[in-house]
């Protein structure tokens, strides 16, 4: 998991440790509905990908996809992509849904997914606190 995070704050730039508590927290909770994925190149952490299979629905979720800016054009996203459809697929979750960044759709568009609406990220004024001024 460590691994995993570092990966995704090598490719953004940022910090994610309340991911890395998340996907703990979620995979000691549940096991058989969150699933990583990796993939390596000469030894080298150089994508990782996560999908939840949403209980009581026929849903996968799929997040990540990040692939360090050296290894692009490689392959690893579309390996991560279908490594996750055929799981999604096998445990019986035909209906899958991505939040990704522009650079991702035509990789998506070109396995079959639709672009069905867009997602904007927003920061609170008084970043994040709940004290009032």
């Amino acid at each position: 998991m460590t691994n995993i995070i570092k990966l995704e704050q090598s490719v953004w730039n940022q910090e994610f440790d309340d991911l890395k508590v998340r996907l703990i927290r979620d995979k000691g909770r549940w096991p058989d509905r969150l699933f990583l994925y990796v993939v390596q190149l000469d030894q080298q952490l150089v994508s990782a990908a996560w999908m939840y299979l949403e209980a009581g629905s026929s849903f996968a979720t799929f997040w990540g996809g990040s692939t360090l800016a050296a290894f692009r054009g490689r392959g690893c996203y579309t390996a991560l992509l279908q490594a996750r459809s055929q799981k999604a697929v096998e445990a019986g979750r035909p209906y899958l849904t991505v939040d990704s960044r522009p650079m991702s759709r035509p990789i998506l568009e070109r396995h079959g997914f639709w672009c069905l609406g867009t997602t904007t990220g927003f920061q609170s004024p008084n970043n994040g606190s709940t004290k009032q001024r």
